[in-house]
C-alpha cells in the first residue's frame, strides 16, 4: 500500500512540475481598439512576409465578453522545411508548414487585452499538426512585438 501511495505521489508531483514548466502566452493591455490593433499588427507583420490567415470571433467567459482571434502567418521557406525534416528524421516528413502568430483580442477595463502565441502549423500524413515551442527566445520575441505594438498604438492615440 505504501509503495502505491509513493508512486501516486511521484506521478502527481511530476504532473505538477510539468505544468509549471509549460510556457504561458505573452499578454499585454493596450489602450486602443481591436480594429486599431489589428491594423497595426497586420502592417508590422506584413513587412516580414506575413498575411492574415483568419480573424475569428469568440466569447471570452472570464467575464463573458466578445473577442476575436487574429491569425497572421507566413509559409516556411524550402530551407526551413528541409531543416525541420532533417532534424526530425525519425518522424514522417512535413510539408506546407507555416509560422503562425495568433493574437487573441478581448475588451479590458482600460483598452484591449492582447494575448500572443507563436505556432508552427504543418501538414503530415494526411493530418495538420500544431507545435507551440514557447522557448525563451520565442517568448522574448513575442514580448518585443507586443511592446512595439503597444507603443505604436498609444503614440497614434496621443497625436489625435
Amino acid at each position: 500500500m505504501r509503495k502505491q501511495l509513493v508512486a501516486v505521489g511521484a506521478m502527481l508531483l511530476s504532473c505538477f512540475v510539468g505544468d509549471a514548466q509549460e510556457k504561458l502566452p505573452v499578454h499585454v493591455v493596450i489602450q486602443g481598439t481591436s480594429a486599431q490593433i489589428k491594423k497595426v499588427a497586420t502592417a508590422m507583420f506584413a513587412r516580414n512576409g506575413y498575411t492574415v490567415d483568419s480573424d475569428v470571433a469568440f466569447i471570452d467567459c472570464n467575464p463573458c465578453r466578445p473577442g476575436t482571434v487574429l491569425k497572421i502567418s507566413k509559409p516556411f521557406s524550402g530551407d526551413e522545411t528541409s531543416a525541420y525534416n532533417t532534424a526530425h528524421w525519425t518522424n514522417q516528413p512535413v510539408a506546407n508548414c507555416r509560422h503562425v502568430q495568433a493574437l487573441r483580442l478581448s475588451p479590458a477595463d482600460e483598452g484591449t487585452s492582447v494575448t500572443m502565441t507563436t505556432e508552427m502549423v504543418c501538414y503530415t500524413g494526411g493530418l495538420w499538426f500544431i507545435l507551440r515551442d514557447g522557448d525563451e527566445k520565442e517568448t522574448q520575441w513575442a514580448q518585443n512585438i507586443l511592446a512595439d505594438l503597444k507603443v505604436k498604438i498609444e503614440e497614434t492615440n496621443k497625436r489625435r
